[in-house]
């Protein structure tokens, strides 16, 4: 049995809010001796269980990481034969109610319509955006989508929004906008395709008429960002904030955390990204790879068996049609001027000193676009 507990906490500041999430079982539970090396990478407790359960042992690592960016903590208590407890805590910005009511005002939204096969989903969503004050229904399928739109359109009372989910049964989200953009609308609704991964149907989708991609799980921050986005680029602006979204990287790092992390903040942004453990592997995936797949390489300096700077020149040398231009975007801790020189002596476009932070990420990418 997995019980989670969500429990709000006593706070001095008005505008953040302070919650402990709890996860306990009642499971096989962990050794005293284990408990102490649970957040070192490549750690896992032998036993009869685990022996045959795959893993790196890097999960908690990770998670750990990602917590303390975030400035929260954790903690884990765990006995043998009687389980383990997690106990997570965030603190978190209160949202402006105000603030929130002006952004659908500002785009005019007052209906949204969710589309997807798992009726739990649909509900969530609509909870969620109901929450906010406008008004939401949902379809769980692409015909019935369809026609709600149809129906709406006619009454007068269009919806301004779709989320349609990528991957469903008999008419998926780009075939469901494209019947959505055959019929004889008055005002056709801003169309946004959900899905954890959609790099793959992404120039399809713009064709179809999307108007922008939301990743799951669903976030109102997510949408939000979304319908800015999709705003700005009507007016041929990027928000910096966003102009991660849509884009595929290479990232040649041997630090598997750092890997990780990197993957995991790319992912939260909208991006996807392959992983190299060190530069000939970098080498040999950016040669394998299409015309056009990569919008940028970010490429550790120090690695085994090739550093990021012959990786580089290696690359410039390749005859891959990309191999020229592609923007390659050194990431080491060493942030002197030598360092720096020698990043655009071996044919790098720019340099990111560590830790890198996302802000610094986005310019960089911005810099690019």
């Amino acid at each position: 049995m997995i019980t989670f507990e969500i429990r709000g906490m006593n706070h001095t500041g008005s505008q953040f809010a302070k919650y402990k999430f709890k996860i306990s079982d009642n499971g096989i539970g962990m050794s005293d001796g284990y408990i102490k090396e649970i957040f070192k990478p490549f750690t896992r407790e032998d036993n009869n269980v685990t022996d045959n359960v795959q893993g790196t042992g890097l999960g908690m690592a990770i998670t750990k990481n990602l917590i303390d960016l975030m400035g929260g903590t954790i903690k884990v208590k765990s006995k043998k034969g009687e389980g383990s407890t997690f106990e997570v805590t965030m603190e978190f910005m209160i949202p402006d109610e105000k603030a929130n009511k002006e952004f659908w005002d500002r785009y005019n939204i007052k209906n949204v319509l969710v589309v997807d096969d798992e009726i739990d989903i649909c509900e969530n969503i609509v909870a969620t955006i109901s929450g906010t004050g406008i008004a939401a229904e949902y379809a769980i399928d692409g015909a019935t989508a369809v026609s709600m739109v149809k129906n709406a359109d006619e009454k007068g009372t269009p919806y301004d929004i779709v989320i349609a989910d990528w991957k469903m049964p008999d008419m998926d989200g780009v075939d469901t906008v494209k019947a959505i953009k055959e019929e004889q609308l008055t005002k056709e609704p801003e169309v946004f395709i959900s899905a954890y991964e959609w790099g793959e149907i992404k120039d399809v989708a713009r064709e179809a008429g999307v108007t922008g991609f939301i990743s799951k799980p669903f976030f109102i921050t997510n949408l939000q960002s979304g319908i800015e986005y999709a705003a700005n680029m009507t007016h041929e602006e990027v928000k910096p904030n966003r102009v991660l979204e849509g884009k595929n990287f290479l990232v040649a790092e041997d630090n598997v955390i750092n890997a990780e992390m990197i993957r995991e903040f790319l992912k939260s942004e909208g991006a996807t990204c392959d992983c190299a453990k060190d530069g000939m592997a970098a080498v040999d995936v950016f040669s394998h790879s299409a015309k056009g797949q990569y919008d940028m390489i970010f490429m550790d300096v120090q690695m085994p068996n090739m550093d990021g700077y012959e990786a580089t020149r290696t690359i410039r040398q390749l005859k891959h049609p990309d191999a020229k231009d592609i923007p390659i975007v050194s990431m080491t801790a060493n942030a002197f001027s030598n360092d720096v020189k020698a990043a655009f002596d071996s044919g790098m476009n720019a340099h990111m000193a560590k830790p890198i932070d996302a802000e610094c990420i986005r310019s960089v990418v911005g810099n690019f676009t």
